[in-house]
């Protein structure tokens, strides 16, 4: 069934041949593409090979055979049609080599291509003999179909698929003529549809026949059926692992469930004997809730009203706070932007002044160049004959605008008039206030005087009953808060202990029937040797729990001092039919004393289990050991791997329970680990009721007299709240009553004085109603003069203003002839250049000649020499009026500058 085998997954190797080998891989699914269902692995099915909505499709265009079987070189088939394409001929005419070089490319064996090896598939023929290699190409390309019945080729779709084989019986690959490995053709390929893993799209003679053929299904798993076949084409093939799994998990589950069942039942029947016991134990424990919730409740409330309490007295605290310090931030945050203010303005103003005085200065220095142009032009005699006249005619001006300059003088004497007026009828009024202020301020003084003598002396009398009432209310709640400490821990102690107490009883009760009924002889008097579980009788850290439950199994059982002992228990059991139990004979553990007391130096330092167990009773020792020896802890299994098996054998046993024993065996693992076998601390064996009562009874009390006391406290505390601030408001009320009465006594004398002169004052200025009667006859006469005067210097302004523009409009441009000095002086450097130009070029030309042109070349030296120089002067000379007149346009832009950000800044 090599047929049906070459659908698989994998490649067999009958199959495949060559370098493609390596790339035939099986297909391997990844767990994060695969479910687990359970923990049961179930493979993914396999991946779509083609698009359904894709309108491209892959053909075959032709098949090139050189040297291939029964081809000789260089054969084409083809081109072959886009639909069906049937090859016909008489028998042995090569049809089958067709299919077999299709064969040979998609990387089948020999075998498979009805030959034993692949070097026999090399052509050879009497015109043809000897050839090394054979080769087949096969040209696909992808086409897309039209409707009417074409199709259109897509372009740079082609690509060429080539194998050639050698005599040696190797094979190699090449794509579009570039040797690559048979993954890389799979892979391509498969991308088109054509998929060689399961080769769906190659049916081979004979294999119709044979899929018919098939049994329903196949006889054993080597044997494949028309059930295994349909599986594989439709992937449900990958449900087999997984349903086998699944068969073992369900049989081991069954048998699971039948073991638990069967002690299900037992532990049932268990239940059953101890839900009497169990009940009435339920109903103590829900009476012990229900006083324990009671007491919670009360508790609660007392602590609510006291949380209440706090929240206020906080929320009043943080308000207050919150309103002071934002008072103090707005303070600091105000006086630090009035120091910056003041700063930038300081700064400001200098920065002001000093370029004020730099613009003025170079303003100067430029008007002072200005005016040196002006006298170098001789073209402005007219402007200053004309300015001259100018001149003239503002002088004109000038003595016109002195005579008008003596109107604003007349203005004065109006406005001084006008003041003196004024100031004679509003003195008399000013003074008749003042002495209505001064009478009013002393009757006010003496009602205060009398109103804060009288306050200062009840304050007097007030303040030192306050004072003792709140120093003994003080004193009263110190004591308080000192009991209330006091019973705070001596109600902590005794709820430690009688938990401690009832936790003991409680586990007692936990035990079992057994270990029950034993202990209640124990306290009956029946079996004083009796010292209870082993477990219960140490205690070590909780970071050992786990290490001591899973090292010492014999914790369960129970420590007696005789065999004798031990044999009655035995018997009490047996005669009550109470059960099975194990017991430890202290006697016969004796010969363990001294290695009991004697300490053993451990690899690495780790601890001996046994030395981490605390124990009330020394005696009880030697059963610890007998249960544990010299098993050492450690931390983890690689640490008690190397103690373990190192020169001594030791028996380990890790923190989380991994143990390892002397002879080598190792265990451990699984999902839950033993612990709580050993408690923290001892547990206490003998437990009287009465005593519990008794406890509970005191501890009732303790709390009693707390509720008490905490009550007295909130009465104090409340007294407190109230006299304090009563007392701090009376001493402020104090100073500051006596201050004010203080300085009310020193002011009255001083406020009766002003008001004996303010008097004197009044009867003595009284108005002259003919002094005042002058005064408004002038007053009237100089303000008909001043809106005369007014008139007449507006109309002079007018014209002031009309000359002054006239002398701007003539001085204007008066730089025209320094640019014209300018342009001559350029002209005369450019003329002396182009002669030293010349000259040179004459030197050069009579250094040939030296001796006819000593004389023309000493001449043209001195010439140039001062050409040279004054050349050098006039450019000295420009250069310095250049510098100096950018210099001074630069710093008065730049000042301009300043001027103009500083007042966008402040504006």
């Amino acid at each position: 069934m090599s047929a049906k085998k070459s659908r698989k997954r994998k490649y067999s190797n009958d199959e495949r041949s060559g370098p493609e080998d390596e790339a035939a891989e099986e297909v391997a699914w990844s767990d994060e593409e695969g479910t687990y269902v359970d923990g049961i692995y179930i493979p993914p099915p396999a991946k779509q090979i083609t698009s359904p909505n894709s309108t491209r499709r892959l053909i075959i265009t032709k098949i090139t055979n050189n040297f291939f079987k029964s081809y000789a070189k260089d054969v084409v088939l083809g081109p072959f049609s886009k639909c069906f394409n049937a090859i016909v001929g008489p028998n042995g005419s090569g049809k089958s080599n067709v299919i077999d070089s299709m064969l040979f490319v998609f990387g089948y064996r020999a075998t498979k291509i009805r030959s034993k090896k692949i070097s026999v598939l090399i052509h050879n023929s009497e015109k043809n003999r000897n050839v090394q290699t054979c080769t087949v190409s096969v040209h696909f390309c992808e086409i897309i179909d039209k409707p009417e019945k074409g199709y259109e080729m897509v372009p740079g779709s082609e690509f060429v698929v080539s194998r050639t084989a050698s005599k040696d019986n190797s094979s190699f690959y090449e794509l579009d003529n570039k040797r690559v490995q048979f993954k890389e053709v799979a892979k391509l390929l498969r991308k088109h549809g054509i998929d060689l893993d399961h080769n769906r799209f190659l049916i081979l003679q004979g294999e119709v026949e044979e899929i018919a053929m098939m049994k329903c299904k196949g006889a054993n798993e080597n044997e494949t059926g028309m059930l295994e076949y349909l599986e594989d084409i439709i992937g449900t093939n990958r449900y087999k692992k997984p349903l086998v799994e699944l068969t073992e998990r369900i049989e081991n589950l069954s048998v699971l469930r039948s073991e638990k069942l069967n002690r299900l039942k037992l532990i049932e029947k268990e239940l059953e004997e101890l839900k009497a016991p169990m009940e009435e134990a339920v109903g103590f424990l829900k009476m012990e809730n229900k006083v324990v919730t009671c007491k919670n409740f009360l508790y609660q409330k007392y602590i609510y009203d006291l949380e209440e309490k706090v929240k206020t007295t906080e929320e009043d605290k943080r308000q207050i706070t919150e309103s002071r310090d934002e008072l103090i931030n707005r303070l600091k945050t105000l006086a630090q932007e009035k120091s910056e203010k003041e700063k930038s303005l300081k700064h400001e103003a200098a920065k002001y002044e000093t370029l004020t005085k730099t613009r003025d200065k170079l303003k100067e220095a430029f008007n002072n160049a200005d005016k040196k142009d002006v006298q170098l032009q001789a073209e402005m005699t007219q402007t200053n004959t004309n300015r001259k006249k100018f001149k003239t005619q503002l002088e004109e001006e000038k003595k016109k605008l002195a005579q008008l300059e003596r109107v604003p003088e007349e203005s004065k004497k109006y406005d001084l008039a006008d003041s003196e007026l004024s100031i004679a009828n509003s003195h008399e009024e000013s003074e008749k206030n003042k002495l209505e202020k001064l009478k009013e301020s002393v009757q006010n003084a003496e009602v205060t005087i009398t109103q804060r003598t009288e306050e200062v002396s009840q304050l007097k009398r007030k303040i030192p009953l306050t004072e003792k009432s709140l120093n003994d209310t003080l004193r009263e709640l110190q004591a308080v808060r000192d009991e209330e400490v006091q019973i705070n821990n001596e109600i902590k102690q005794k709820r430690m202990r009688l938990e401690e107490t009832r936790s003991s009883m409680q586990m007692s009760r936990s035990r079992g029937r057994i270990l029950d009924s034993l202990m209640q002889q124990k306290r009956e008097g029946n079996c004083p040797g009796l010292f209870g579980r082993l477990g219960d009788l140490g205690a070590i850290d909780q970071k050992y729990d786990v290490a001591i439950s899973t090292a010492c199994g014999p914790l369960d059982n129970i420590v007696v001092d005789t065999v004798s002992t031990a044999q009655w228990c035995i018997e009490f059991l047996k005669k009550h039919g109470i059960g099975r139990a194990t017991f430890i004979a202290l006697d016969k553990q004796e010969h363990f004393r001294e290695l009991v007391n004697t300490k053993i130096k451990t690899p690495e330092n780790v601890h001996r289990l046994f030395d981490l167990i605390q124990v009330q009773d020394e005696i009880v020792k030697t059963a610890f050991y007998f249960g544990l020896r010299d098993t050492l802890v450690a931390n983890d299994l690689d640490q008690a791997t190397r103690i373990a098996y190192g020169a001594r054998r030791y028996r380990v046993v890790t923190l989380k329970g991994d143990l390892i024993e002397t002879s080598g065996t190792m265990s451990g693992g699984g999902k839950t680990v033993s612990r709580g076998r050993m408690g923290q601390s001892v547990v206490t064996t003998n437990v009287n009721p009465q005593e519990i009562e008794k406890m509970e009874s005191n501890l009732k009390k303790c709390e009693d007299r707390l509720r008490d006391l905490l009550q007295k406290q909130t009465t104090l505390e409340n007294q407190i709240n109230t006299l304090q601030p009563e007392l701090n408001q009376m001493k402020i009320n104090f100073e500051k009553f006596s201050k004010d009465l203080q300085s009310l006594k020193e002011e009255l004398p001083l406020l009766n004085k002003q008001l004996r002169q303010q008097e004197n004052i009044v009867k003595s200025t009284k108005a002259d109603p003919k002094h005042i009667q002058k005064l408004t006859a002038v007053l009237n006469t100089k303000k008909e003069e001043f809106e005369e005067a007014s008139a007449a210097a507006q109309e002079v302004q007018i014209d002031v203003d009309k000359l002054t523009k006239e002398i701007k409009d003539k001085t204007s441009g008066k730089m025209s002839s320094v640019d014209r000095s300018l342009n001559e002086v350029i002209k005369t450097i450019d003329k002396c250049k182009t002669e030293i130009t010349k000259l040179r070029v004459a030197v050069t030309t009579s250094e040939r000649n030296a001796k006819k042109s000593a004389q023309k070349i000493e001449t043209l030296e001195q010439s140039i020499v001062d050409a040279e120089n004054r050349l050098r002067q006039m450019k000295s000379e420009r250069d310095t009026i250049e510098v100096d007149a950018q210099k001074l346009l630069k710093h008065i832009e730049e000042i301009a500058e300043q001027f103009s950000s500083a007042e966008e800044q402040y504006a």
